[in-house]
């Protein structure tokens, strides 16, 4: 089975079994050609020349975080929240953060590492 484009509608076309079959047909053909998707949680971007200071784009609830630091507003906008962990890996909830909404690019600075996950 080989990926080919579906057929473009226009208001008032019938769908058929045929036609909708290639949607099915295209779909499957991507997926022996990807395979099975794996969760792949975005991490922090370094800031090109520092050390510790990472840039994001907010896009899950949960911040994890290795590291004494700061959550900073790309824009300088809006206040600087510090992170405190307690010698270990430890979460913030985002959705505390007024100024972030998602999309919106922010620092997290001075922590060893960090990611957003979706799930504490």
């Amino acid at each position: 089975m080989a990926y080919s484009t579906p057929k473009t509608w226009s208001h008032g076309d019938q769908p058929n079994a045929a036609e909708m079959n290639k949607y099915s047909d295209s779909l499957n053909a991507i997926h022996d050609i990807t395979g099975d998707v794996e969760y792949f949680f975005p991490t922090a971007h370094l800031k090109v020349g520092e050390d510790n200071n990472h840039f994001m784009r907010h896009t899950h609830r949960w911040l994890w975080f290795y590291g004494n630091g700061t959550l900073e507003d790309a824009d300088a906008l809006n206040e600087t929240i510090t992170l405190t962990d307690s010698d270990q890996p430890t979460r913030y909830d985002l959705n505390t953060v007024t100024w972030l909404a998602p999309g919106k690019l922010y620092y997290c600075s001075d922590v060893t590492w960090c990611l957003e996950t979706p799930e504490p």
